[in-house]
């Protein structure tokens, strides 16, 4: 290693996650190969609306190509924002202090962070977690502290375990509902008595709220923010790239009290100035345009889910139909072998990606666990179960070599 290599930052040496190489691994055997099912990637196969990209094109045609001032955001956006959130979510905010229209989630989820966090906090998230959420912590100079989602509890947030993990040092809870890697979706119930306990114990709550809209078999999505408790303590984060399929436009919102949002926005502001205008002009057009075309994906994805479940558990996988977002987290332990080793074997002989459930825990039991993204067409899905059945029939009974 030369010297110029050893003289960064900790911080960003820090980042070089080894869950990274959990899937770099996969991903090398399909480098090259044609017709690779990749359920890897959290990425919709659809297009962006037809009236989403016709706004961004008139906008650049109007000229609506400078930096966006004030920089929290266009303020029709900010408004319609407002609008949607308390017509879907139940939450009540002024568009003019408490809004902040961010670089996607992702840089929101890193604003809150960087705005709160001091050297030494310990934040809580759910393990299985969003493989960049502990490395955001960590950023911040805090410590990722994690409360399990658990199979038999269907991946639901376990609030008393929560209570357990919380120290002096802790500072906030994150979390993504509809969830990522699982697919459960965080009931009312779970939520309130979270908000309660963050109340008392002064932790701020901080919510992945992207996959809002993919939600199945009547499912309720439950904004904390919107519970009494919470409403002061919740930073909530929502964005345009999974219900919209808006993945490459790199928009999206945060909310939360006035003074939270003017320290965030400082953050904001050093680090990317302001979100992109003719992505901001497009998302406006997603929130006041027609909605069918976002249901129209969603049933489409439920279609989905319900091959690749039923494929799955008659493959030899176990796993139950998912209430949200668009993964499936399957238990593997009837194949005899750890996921990893399964997901190569699947990616080298079926052409089928998968990610092996240890890029998104902290402890060995990821390894039980394959997550597949249904954001294929329902034909590659089915054809990807077909590849599948074909290589696990091959497998030595319990796995072994």
């Amino acid at each position: 290693m030369t010297w110029t290599a050893e003289a960064v930052a900790t911080r960003a040496r820090n980042l070089r996650s080894p869950k990274f190489g959990v899937i770099a691994e996969v991903r090398k055997l399909i480098q090259g190969v044609e017709g690779v099912v990749d359920m890897g990637y959290g990425e919709p196969n659809f297009n962006t609306p037809e009236h989403i990209r016709e706004a961004a094109k008139r906008a650049m045609d109007e000229g609506h190509t400078h930096y966006v001032l004030p920089t929290e955001g266009l303020e029709p956006l900010r408004q319609a924002i407002s609008r949607k959130l308390q017509a879907e979510n139940g939450i009540v905010v002024d568009p003019a202090t408490q809004v902040l229209v961010t670089a996607g989630v992702q840089e929101a989820i890193n604003v809150a962070l960087l705005a709160l966090v001091n050297p030494g906090d310990e934040v809580i998230m759910p393990d299985p977690y969003y493989y960049v959420d502990p490395l955001g912590v960590m950023l911040a100079g805090g410590t990722p502290v994690y409360t399990h989602l658990r199979e038999e509890n269907d991946f639901r947030l376990d609030v008393d375990d929560v209570k357990s993990k919380i120290t002096a040092k802790t500072k906030a809870i994150i979390y993504i509902s509809p969830n990522c890697p699982t697919g459960s979706v965080f009931p009312r119930e779970d939520l309130q008595a979270l908000a309660e306990l963050c109340a008392e114990r002064r932790i701020f709550i901080l919510t992945d709220e992207i996959y809002e809209k993919l939600i199945y078999d009547g499912t309720e999505h439950c904004s904390i923010a919107s519970l009494p408790a919470a409403q002061d303590i919740t930073i909530s984060m929502f964005g345009f790239s999974k219900a919209y399929a808006m993945t490459g436009w790199r928009v999206g919102f945060l909310v939360a009290s006035a003074e939270l949002v003017r320290t965030m926005l400082e953050v904001h502001t050093q680090l990317v100035l302001c979100t992109n205008s003719i992505a901001q002009h497009a998302a406006l057009a997603a929130l006041e345009g027609p909605q069918d075309c976002v249901e129209d994906m969603r049933r489409d994805y439920e279609t989905r889910r319900n091959t690749l479940v039923d494929g799955l558990n008659r493959l030899g996988f176990k796993c139950k139909r998912p209430p949200g977002s668009f993964y499936v987290y399957s238990n593997v332990t009837g194949f005899g072998m750890p996921a990893s080793q399964l997901a190569k074997i699947l990616a080298k002989d079926a052409r089928v990606v998968g990610y092996p459930g240890s890029a998104f825990t902290n402890g060995d039991d990821g390894e039980n666990y394959l997550r597949f993204a249904y954001t294929k067409d329902i034909d590659s899905v089915r054809l990807a179960l077909e590849r599948m059945e074909k290589v696990v029939e091959t497998l030595p009974k319990g796995g072994e070599a």
